[in-house]
């Protein structure tokens, strides 16, 4: 059985100006919590492609503004608004050995300056 191994995440410290996004999550608490305010959507038991399709657009809707783009010296990747204090989480591989970072909010063409806070574990960056 061929498993996945789980791939490195890293981290960056932005500008306050992405605080705001923290709101944003699904839980839409802003408190950095991974809790759903409502109880999930069963996908098989009596689902329809339409419902299913809808239920996906919605999640979309929410998620997405906490989405951010992530440029290094020689790198593009993505990463998420964490909490309200503009940390954002990304894929280690995403930062790598860079020094300067840049960050595009969701809706937004302004890049902003970011500070990688530090690897957890070579797994998480912050």
């Amino acid at each position: 059985m061929n498993r996945s191994r789980p791939r490195p995440v890293a981290g960056l410290a932005v500008v306050p100006a992405c605080a705001p996004l923290a709101g944003c999550t699904s839980s839409g608490r802003g408190s950095g919590s991974s809790a759903p305010s409502s109880p999930p959507v069963p996908l098989l038991s009596g689902t329809s492609a339409p419902q299913l399709q809808s239920e996906y657009v919605s999640t979309i809707n929410k998620v997405l503004p906490s989405v951010v783009l992530i440029r290094t010296q020689r790198d593009l990747g993505s990463g998420i608004v964490f909490d309200s204090s503009g940390d954002i989480v990304t894929n280690y591989h995403v930062v790598g050995s860079a020094t300067k970072f840049q960050v595009v909010l969701s809706g937004s063409t302004q890049p902003l300056a970011a500070t990688l806070v530090g690897p957890i574990r070579r797994t998480i960056s912050l």
